[in-house]
């Protein structure tokens, strides 16, 4: 659990620095990661799609 923890605190980190080149290369890794369920892998990217986004959208 303690890995998971880990990532949320990163993408909350990435979102914070709202960078769609870092958020694009975890998002990208988060597919790899084998320590993540499917659903904590899903939630995660999904939080880091919503953000580019919507950083498109400004």
């Amino acid at each position: 659990m303690q890995h998971y923890e880990d990532i949320v605190k990163q993408v909350d980190s990435l979102l914070t620095e709202n960078s769609i080149v870092n958020m694009n290369i975890l998002l990208a890794q988060l597919s790899h990661d084998e320590l993540l369920t499917q659903e904590q892998r899903f939630e995660l990217q999904q939080r880091l799609r919503n953000a580019i986004f919507k950083h498109h959208e400004l």
